[in-house]
């Protein structure tokens, strides 16, 4: 369980009742979290988005020590550099070696050693930064960058606003990776083999809300609201055994 002040965690402790207890494991009062992972050795990894509501940040992905402080992850050259919103520029030195805005950190159960760190490219949701947008795998044993898949603007297009990766996972069986973009709305599907990526189900419905929200109250529909923002695929969720994966957008859910 996460909130935006910190991590929570339950042992393995009942009381009288059978209910477990939660431990806070780490607080981050003056920080917003948007991704959480954990090892198989129960290593904890952190991200910090860029978002134009939250305040400025200095580390983008980072490990939870045993005491609760944070340390940049994989190292502190790939957290440097930071967004200017005024000139719409990166300050720093190569955004293709560093994390630009990540939205999500992840380890699959079938390969526990191995995270995966999705940077939106896209900090502020102001702009797409070149060499910004890419999915990065991160080798836990020896704590070094591996592999950085970069997307294309065919993946990530900016017609009407920026493109927003947004969450990934990893069918480690078939290797392939898939990823939600949530701002115009679309799967990203990448073959980590060789390489190719595809940008598929544009303009879906199911992937996007409607743009009014009827809401019931005491089984009366009140006068439907007109939404002030579209949310669209934003979340995504892979089981391997039943080889299938599930997108969800708020309100719809679509099984692929």
């Amino acid at each position: 369980m996460a909130s935006i002040a910190g991590l929570v965690a339950a042992d393995n402790h009942e009381d009288a009742n059978g209910h477990g207890s939660l431990i806070e494991v780490a607080s981050f009062p003056d920080r917003l979290l948007t991704g959480i992972a954990v090892s198989g050795d129960e290593r904890i990894f952190v991200n910090f988005p860029r978002f134009p509501w939250a305040v400025p940040i200095d580390v983008s992905v980072a490990e939870v020590t045993e005491d609760g402080s944070i340390t940049p992850y994989p190292n502190a050259s790939w957290n440097q550099g930071q967004w200017n919103s005024k000139n719409k520029e990166w300050t720093g030195d190569v955004p293709a070696e560093q994390f630009v805005g990540v939205q999500s950190v992840h380890v699959e159960p079938e390969a526990p050693n191995t995270l995966w760190v999705l940077d939106t490219g896209n900090p502020k949701f102001e702009a797409i930064v070149e060499g910004g947008p890419k999915l990065v795998r991160i080798d836990l044993e020896r704590d070094e960058v591996v592999d950085a898949h970069h997307f294309s603007p065919e993946i990530t297009p900016t017609p009407n606003g920026a493109a927003y990766l947004n969450d990934v996972r990893v069918d480690v069986e078939h290797g392939v990776a898939y990823l939600t973009e949530s701002e115009l709305g679309a799967l990203v599907a990448v073959d980590l083999e060789t390489g190719e990526d595809r940008r598929i189900m544009d303009d879906w419905s199911e992937l996007t809300t409607r743009p009014v929200i009827g809401i019931v109250m005491h089984n009366s529909l009140l006068e439907p609201v007109r939404s002030r923002h579209r949310y669209s695929s934003y979340s995504i969720y892979c089981d391997s055994h039943a080889r299938r994966s599930s997108i969800a957008s708020s309100p719809s859910f679509v099984i692929a």
